[in-house]
């Protein structure tokens, strides 16, 4: 149930805020006032997913940053080398 809810909070960061989520602060904010246990026991998901919306930009999220996430990076380099296989196909044709 707690993966759950993590993994709502990632998408909902990632696809609708376009920002990383903390999952430090995320269990730390579910954690406080017992606000998972308390959604758990009295059958209020849609109430702390409200709250968990309404929380996240501003309190939930990581610090927008200048340098590039560790995903841009992988993709960035997936890319470059795609392109080098691709030059060196290209200059091994030319070579034979």
């Amino acid at each position: 149930m707690l993966m759950r809810v993590c993994a709502y909070a990632a998408w909902y960061a990632a696809m609708v805020l376009q920002r990383e989520v903390s999952f430090h602060k995320l269990i730390a904010w579910l954690k406080r006032k017992g606000r998972f246990a308390h959604a758990v026991q009295d059958d209020t998901l849609e109430l702390l997913y409200q709250d968990l919306r309404r929380d996240l930009a501003s309190l939930l999220c990581k610090q927008k940053r200048k340098r590039q996430t560790s995903q841009q990076l992988l993709e960035a380099t997936r890319h470059s080398r795609e392109n080098c296989s691709q030059e060196e196909t290209v200059l091994e044709d030319q070579a034979a």
